[in-house]
């Protein structure tokens, strides 16, 4: 059922669709590393900004009234099944689009690793000579090197995102102090306190581009 605050998946035209749900979708919080183990904390980290990123995309699409558009058991976007993350991979977010792509580093990186150390370990590493060790390596120094590159330029991606966060947040101070009510009793105009948010995003945008 839809209400007025939740148009109808019929008011976009099918070129606009994207660039709704990109408005409509938020990222999640999230803390740097801070005294963890580098690998553990980027895996956790990592795993749940894919999630997030499945779970905020449907959120925005239903609130839109858009998610009729994407067939939710549809097996190409599922993972492991051809896809690419599902749905809501064209409308991740820079820092998300990196923490998937480290995640696919990471899978490679530990089978890999359990040529060594895991079950297969008796009849790979044990029996293997001297040059193929070497080579065992090389592999994994270029598994590792793609996983922590992918890791960087999403603590990268995330700096920035906090970067451009900043102005905003200050403008709409400014904005929400110009727009409260005098205590003169005057009215502030009607549409003013309904247009913030775009507002903030629109000075932001203006001062980020002459900076």
């Amino acid at each position: 059922m839809q209400t007025a605050a939740s148009p109808s998946r019929h008011d976009f035209p099918p070129d606009s669709v994207h660039a709704a749900i990109r408005r409509e979708r938020r990222p999640l919080p999230a803390d740097e590393l801070d005294g963890a183990p580098y690998r553990r904390w980027a895996a956790a980290v990592c795993a749940a900004e894919t999630q997030h990123a499945a779970d905020d995309f449907w959120a925005a699409a239903y609130r839109l009234g858009l998610a009729g558009r994407f067939d939710r058991d549809d097996p190409s976007t599922a993972l492991g099944a051809g896809g690419f993350g599902g749905h809501e991979a064209p409308f991740r977010f820079a820092h998300e689009t990196h923490a998937f792509a480290a995640l696919s580093w990471l899978s490679h990186l530990q089978a890999h690793e359990s040529d060594r150390r895991g079950p297969w370990a008796a009849v790979r590493w044990n029996t293997w000579d001297e040059g193929q060790r070497r080579e065992w390596f090389a592999r994994r120094r270029h598994l590792w090197s793609g996983f922590v590159r992918q890791v960087e330029r999403y603590r990268e991606a995330r700096r920035q995102l906090r970067a451009a966060a900043q102005p905003l947040a200050e403008i709409s101070k400014l904005v929400t102090k110009v727009t409260a009510p005098s205590s003169s009793g005057l009215a502030m105009p009607k549409n003013l306190a309904t247009t913030s948010e775009p507002l903030c995003r629109a000075m932001a945008a203006r001062s980020a581009k002459h900076s």
